[in-house]
């Protein structure tokens, strides 16, 4: 399993595929089993062999998966085609309209596509490469199709420059249809310079609208990026020029984007390295645990990180940072079953909380790559005194799956995760 591509499913277990040339896909179950043996189980394998390959879960529950050139033996590059594992006949069905080589990078590298279902049924390729693309899936016994949706960036446009590839940059969507891009390299190793550039890109609409926000203060690649619950985005490590195994020029500080601003502000700098093969994540309190990076055996010497850390948000304290945390909203009724397009009814312990309630999708990172990360704003109305109702996306934004559920009060600090899942019906899940 060395470099394999990941999506969490709508049970709540991780499928892991892929890696080092294989067919193979494992399938990791985190809830309280009878053994630690008995967590992982061996799922269908697919039709291709792939690594450096990325994956999303859609709509009904299945998982797309394209590219993944990369193996250990530096054969069969190309022609890794997409392919579908249909949730309902636990089978992986190739789609040959739908080919790798053609999602690729100009350096011909078909890795760790940022891959996002859109309100509009279809998949929406982001990048690393320059050009984005929409996917078409088709039926059960079509071989799919894709068409290009333009550059992230065009010279003609005013302010305007050259589209590049941001290979090991980040992708993540903080709000529903509207991901931010960040960083990445044109090429994957051998020194490559990095980019500062910042993008939002949003697919609510027929195309998709590519706009520039503030540049990070710093190039980077081989970082993380993390959705927090009030919809900043955080980012993690990385450097200014794409070395794999390797802390040279290592970036310590992180940074903070606002939507509301556009811009990026510098945060607490994490204390060892956070590079190629690094982890971040949202956890279920709304601090951020980092960790990782280098993973090479004795050859990556002093690269290798078995550590991790924690990142305490500001907003988990009070506004002047002197009488300690801040005073934490929370939910006192919630249903544990969500469904898309329902109204469900919340009760909040305070009259001046429920400014806000979001959903974030619980997820899983490899190699910079998230796909699972996306967080919604759920349209609200109160119905009286401390109780809410909340409508529910409709099912191609909310995608099955375990999500937090945060309500924000009016000074921006979110209450604790808790737990909801929308598992198609079957629940079959694992407990908060």
């Amino acid at each position: 399993m060395f470099c394999p591509g990941t999506a969490v499913l709508a049970n709540g277990k991780i499928m892991i595929m892929g890696g080092s040339t294989q067919t193979r896909v494992s399938i990791y179950d985190p809830s309280d089993g009878p053994s630690e043996f008995d967590k992982w189980s061996r799922g269908e394998e697919m039709h291709i062999a792939r690594g450096y390959q990325s994956a999303t879960v859609l709509s009904d529950g299945s998982v797309f998966t394209v590219g993944g050139s990369w193996n250990l033996q530096l054969i069969y590059m190309g022609h890794k085609d997409a392919e579908v594992w249909n949730a309902t006949q636990n089978k992986w069905i190739e789609k040959f309209g739908i080919q790798g080589d053609d999602l690729a990078t100009d350096d011909n590298q078909d890795y760790h596509a940022w891959l996002f279902q859109a309100d509009n049924g279809r998949i929406f390729h982001a990048g690393p490469s320059r050009w984005m693309h929409w996917i078409d899936l088709g039926g059960v016994d079509e071989e799919g199709s894709f068409e290009k949706a333009g550059l992230r960036e065009d010279p003609n446009f005013p302010g305007g420059d050259e589209a590049v590839d941001q290979m090991s940059g980040n992708a993540a969507m903080f709000e529903a249809g509207k991901i931010l891009i960040v960083g990445g390299a044109p090429k994957y190793d051998m020194g490559t310079p990095a980019t500062a550039k910042t993008y939002i890109v949003d697919i609510n609409g027929d195309e998709p609208v590519v706009t520039r926000s503030g540049d990070m203060s710093v190039p980077r690649t081989f970082s993380n990026l993390v959705v927090l619950p009030t919809g900043e985005v955080m980012v993690i490590g990385g450097m200014p020029a794409a070395h794999q195994f390797s802390d040279k020029d290592s970036h310590f500080h992180c940074e903070i984007w606002n939507p509301d601003t556009g811009k990026w502000r510098i945060e607490s700098s994490i204390l060892v390295p956070r590079n190629y093969h690094s982890t971040a994540i949202l956890t279920k309190d709304g601090r951020i645990f980092t960790g990782g990076g280098g993973l090479c055996g004795k050859n990556c010497g002093d690269a290798n990180h078995l550590d991790a850390q924690i990142f305490s948000p500001s907003y988990l304290f009070d506004s002047n940072r002197q009488s300690g945390m801040a005073l934490r909203p929370r939910l006192l009724t919630y249903p544990s079953i969500i469904e898309p397009d329902e109204v469900i009814e919340v009760k909040t312990s305070d009259y001046e909380q429920g400014q806000e309630f979001v959903l974030i999708r619980l997820s899983a990172v490899t190699h910079s790559t998230n796909n699972d990360q996306r967080r919604l704003v759920l349209e609200k109305w109160r119905q009286r005194g401390k109780d809410f109702k909340l409508k529910m996306p409709n099912k191609n934004v909310l995608l099955p799956g375990t999500y937090f559920m945060y309500v924000i009060d009016r000074f921006g600090t979110p209450s604790v995760g808790y737990t909801v899942v929308y598992d198609l019906g079957n629940h079959d899940h694992w407990d908060n």
